[in-house]
C-alpha cells in the first residue's frame, strides 16, 4: 500500500474512533477519496468553532466503506522476530528488540502529535478508557510536536492531567520504571522544535539515575519536575527504607557529583531529611 492510500486508511480509521476529523486533517487527496461518502451522508462537513471540521453520521456504512476499499491487512508479525530467534538460537529472548514495543498513553491535547488525526484518536480513546495504547516498531514512526510527561508510577500516570497548572502537558507516557532502548531512541529522535519530555520519577536514586539517562539521550528537552510544595512533601512523606534498598547509595555517591540543576535540588533534599519521596506523594495535594 503507498503512502498517501496508506494515509486515506489511517484517517479514515480515527474517523471511526473519534466520530470526527478537524477540517485541516482533510487534504484534497483525502476529500477526493471520502467524496461518495459525503454524498451520501455517511459523512457530513460541519462549522467547528472558526473551523470546520468531518463528522460521522452513519458509522457503519463508514466502516464497511472502509473494509472494502481497504481489505484487512495482514496482522502485525509481532513475534516474527522471537520465532526466528528460537528457530535460531533455541532461546526466543535471543534477539534483544525482536518484539514490537506496547507503550500506554495518556493524551489531553491534539498538539501532542505532529498528526492532526493521531492527536484526535488518541485524545478519544483517553476520554473514553482513560488510556490509550500502540505498538512501537519503529523508532521514528510516529512523530511527536508537544509536551510529553514521562511517569514512573501508575497512579500518578492515571492522575496526571488533573495534578494541577504546573504539569503543563500535553500527554503523558507510562514509563513502569526504567525506559527501554526502543522507547528511548524514539523520543531521542523526535525533531519538532516544541518536543520536549517533562520527567516525573521517584525522587530516590534510582529515580534520579534515570532522570540523567533520559537527559543525556535528550538533552535540555528533558527536564524534571518537582511541586511547589517539594520540601514539605519531604518532610512529612519522606521514606528512609528508599535509600536502603541495594544500590541507592552507591547512586546517591554518584549523584552528588552532578551539575544537574534539578538533580541537585533533589539530592539536597535526600541528604537534608535523610529519605527518599515516592512519586504517588504529588497527589497528596492537601499538604
Amino acid at each position: 500500500m503507498n503512502s498517501r492510500l496508506a494515509q486515506g486508511r489511517s484517517k479514515i480509521e480515527s474517523l471511526l474512533a473519534a466520530g470526527f476529523l478537524p477540517g485541516r486533517a482533510c487534504s484534497r487527496a483525502f476529500f477526493e477519496l471520502i467524496r461518495p461518502l459525503v454524498d451520501a451522508g455517511v459523512l457530513v462537513e460541519e462549522r467547528s468553532g472558526s473551523g470546520r471540521r468531518m463528522v460521522v453520521k452513519d458509522a457503519p456504512r463508514l466502516r464497511a466503506f472502509l473494509e472494502q476499499r481497504f481489505p484487512e491487512r495482514p496482522a502485525t508479525p509481532v513475534a516474527a522476530g522471537r520465532v526466528a530467534a528460537l528457530s535460531e538460537f533455541r532461546d526466543s529472548k535471543a534477539k534483544p528488540g525482536a518484539t514490537p514495543e506496547m507503550v500506554l498513553l495518556r493524551v489531553w491535547s491534539m498538539d501532542l502529535f505532529l498528526s492532526r488525526s493521531d492527536g484526535a484518536q488518541f485524545v478519544e480513546w483517553t476520554r473514553r478508557r482513560r488510556v490509550a495504547s500502540m505498538v512501537l516498531e519503529e523508532a521514528g514512526e510516529v512523530g511527536l510536536g508537544g509536551v510529553l510527561a514521562v511517569v514512573e508510577n501508575p497512579a500518578v500516570f492515571l492522575a496526571a492531567d488533573v495534578l494541577g497548572e504546573s504539569i503543563i502537558a500535553d500527554g503523558a507516557l507510562y514509563a513502569g520504571g526504567k525506559l527501554s532502548r526502543r522507547v528511548l531512541g524514539w523520543l531521542r529522535g523526535q525533531t519538532h522544535p516544541r518536543f520536549s519530555v517533562l520527567h516525573l520519577p521517584d525522587y530516590d536514586p534510582a529515580g534520579l539515575t534515570e532522570h540523567l539517562r533520559l537527559k543525556k539521550a535528550l538533552g535540555e528537552r528533558a527536564r524534571l519536575w518537582t511541586p511547589a510544595n517539594f520540601e514539605a512533601l519531604f518532610e512529612r512523606f519522606g521514606n528512609r527504607r528508599l535509600l536502603m534498598k541495594r544500590g541507592q547509595q552507591s547512586m546517591l555517591a554518584e549523584l552528588r557529583k552532578s551539575q544537574d540543576t534539578g538533580v541537585r535540588k533533589v539530592v539536597s533534599l535526600m541528604d537534608q531529611f535523610n529519605a527518599g519521596l515516592e512519586q504517588e506523594a504529588l497527589l497528596l495535594s492537601w499538604v
